[in-house]
């Protein structure tokens, strides 16, 4: 899990997003995404998901 401020050992700070997107098999976004502006970086990330 990615968060603004990991609140558990074992989850990702937000700019891990950079790194892991890109290899993930999957990627769930949260409505979370669009209030704080993210979605398109995150979209742009997680393109090649979609292949």
């Amino acid at each position: 899990m990615v968060e603004w401020d990991p609140p558990e050992e074992g989850d990702y700070p937000y700019s891990a997003c950079e790194y892991l997107l890109p290899e993930s098999d999957y990627v769930f976004l949260t409505c979370g995404a669009l209030g704080d502006k993210s979605m398109p970086r995150l979209l742009e990330l997680s393109e090649t998901q979609r292949e």
